[in-house]
Parts: structure tokens; sequence; C-alpha cells
């Protein structure tokens, strides 16, 4: 597969999976006029009805909680059989950022920092997406830049035994899009 051919499969992806579109000059009055009322309003519902002692937010803390962006990473690159070098390098992270994100349970990534481990990990799109959530980040289809990403992580399996996927390709496929790329910021992800 040339690049070509993986950018207009990106492109035909993106044509129909991209949800999101321009506002209007209509909806931004709307939008204004909502956030200032003409009126004065009474804020009678600012005031609550219950206490916080009436939850146990422990308890839903406890129930809700799923493994942490740093527990995941580490299980993915464990179930990869790569070594851990192997797959930070891969990602353009260097070594002291990626130990800082293991020995830190509750570390908190950029998006990009998550996008270039997925990418890294070679990860199909479910558990790129469950991967990012673990960051409290989501590709959405009303944003053509994670359309664009979707779009690649989803063509993966035309890609993965070629050298086209990786990071580099991402990026220049970001660029030909004219979306902001995925950041080689080593020092600062």
């Amino acid at each position: 597969m040339t690049r070509k051919e993986l950018l207009e499969l990106v492109n035909a992806y993106v044509a129909e999976h991209f949800k999101g579109e321009k506002p209007t000059v209509r909806y931004a009055a709307r939008m204004s006029s909502f956030y200032e009322p003409s009126e004065p309003r009474a804020m009678s519902f600012l005031t609550p009805s219950f206490s916080a002692s009436d939850f146990d937010f422990d308890d839903i803390v406890a129930k809700n909680a799923g493994e942490t962006f740093s527990q995941m990473l580490l299980r993915l690159v464990n179930e990869s059989g790569e070594k851990p070098s192997t797959i930070y390098k891969r990602a353009e992270v260097l070594r002291q950022i990626y130990n800082r994100i293991v020995n830190n349970v509750n570390y908190q990534p950029s998006k990009d920092t998550a996008i270039a481990f997925a990418v890294a990990l070679r990860l199909d799109l479910p558990t790129t997406k469950k991967f990012l959530s673990s960051a409290g980040f989501a590709l959405s289809n009303a944003i053509r830049r994670d359309v664009i990403i979707s779009a690649f992580i989803e063509k993966q399996q035309l890609l993965a035994k070629s050298k086209f996927f990786n990071l580099n390709t991402l990026n220049e496929i970001l660029h030909a899009c004219g979306q902001d790329i995925v950041p080689k910021r080593k020092d600062d992800l």
C-alpha cells in the first residue's frame, strides 16, 4: 500500500464518519443569548435539598473505578510481548517519562501521549478507545482530527506488517489533512 492509497483510505473514512460541522452565526447568537439572559432569574435552584453526607462517595468511586492509564499501559506492554523500551521508543517518549508514568499509578498523560502509546502498541480501535478512556479522553466523531486518528488505527490491519504503521506516518496524514500533528516533544509529554 502506498502513502497515497493510505491517504485516500483515510479521507474516505473521514467523509463517512465525521459528524462535526462549523457553528453558524445564528447558532453563536443563540448561544450568547443563552449565557446572557435579559432578565435576572431567581437562584433558588442553587440551594441544595440534600447534604454531602447523604452520599457515600467513597463507595461510589470504589464501585466505578477501573484500570488507571498507568495500570493499563503496563498490562498492554506485558501482553504485547515486546520490551518496554521498544514500546516507549516507538511512541517517541523518553525513558524518564515512561518511568514516571509506570511508577505513578495516577499519572495523567496528555491525549497525544496516550495516542502515541496506542499507535506504538498497535492497538485496535476498540482497545484504543478503552485505553484513551482510562486516561480520561475519547476519540470523537465530531472532531476531524480524532476521526483521522480513528481511521489510521482502524486501517492498521493493512499497515501492521508494513513500515507505514508508526507515529511518523500518522503525523504525515494529519499534516496532509491540515490537522495538528501528535507532538514529538519527548521531554514534555
